[in-house]
């Protein structure tokens, strides 16, 4: 597989966003950024405005392991400022955990990669498709990595993450999949750190379901 390498254009920013959401599609490999603005400051936090992406764009429920279901990773509107408790990061999807209902909802993550996100100048992410091959997303700032991880395939989710920061940058900071999540476990989780996981939702199955192994960003601003 070959690696997809995407510059994406910047808006400029609106009061504490960075005004920029991601999105990504593993079926096709593309990559496009959009602004925020369409959602604040009506809908507040990440976790307002991914449910209004999915009371938008999926007036009906779909499968947790359907290339169509959105994962998607929202940072709070202070993540990534100085503001006490301000660090969490939502991440939302239709979940494999509440079967046999396909039930949209969240967890959250603390840790640092909310913080990296926005530092790379993204409020959130939202990932549909799924790959035929085991893939990775590697964010630096305006450029977007699609890359092969099959090296990373079996490995637990603190071995997979070393591997990436040893390859791309002590600083990276990387959400990922253990052999559960491949595995499609109802429970499996998505670690951002040791001490810091998505628990809740089933949703280290559907990035298993996705192919994709790890999400790392590296902003610098």
């Amino acid at each position: 597989m070959k690696e997809t390498v995407t510059h994406v254009e910047r808006f400029g920013p609106r009061c504490g966003w960075a005004n920029r959401i991601l999105r990504i599609d593993l079926s096709n490999r593309t990559v496009q950024a959009e602004p925020i603005e369409e959602y604040v400051p009506d809908f507040l936090g990440g976790r307002g405005i991914a449910v209004r992406i999915a009371w938008n764009e999926y007036p009906e429920p779909v499968d947790p392991f359907a290339p169509e279901n959105p994962l998607m990773i929202f940072a709070g509107a202070l993540t990534g400022t100085r503001s006490p408790y301000s660090g969490r990061t939502a991440i939302c999807s239709f979940s494999p955990q509440a079967c046999p209902h396909n039930w949209f909802t969240r967890a959250n993550i603390g840790a640092q990669w909310g913080d990296a996100l926005k530092k790379a100048g993204y409020d959130g992410l939202v990932i549909t498709g799924a790959s035929d091959e085991p893939v990775q997303i590697l964010i630096r700032d305006d450029e977007v990595r699609i890359a092969p991880a099959e090296h990373l395939w079996g490995l637990d989710a603190y071995d997979a993450r070393e591997a990436i920061r040893s390859h791309a940058h002590k600083r990276i900071k990387t959400l990922t999949i253990g052999p559960a999540g491949e595995r499609l476990s109802r429970i499996a989780t998505i670690q951002a750190a040791t001490s810091s996981a998505a628990g809740q939702g089933g949703f280290g199955a559907v990035m298993g379901s996705k192919k994709l192994k790890a999400i790392s960003v590296l902003g610098t601003g």
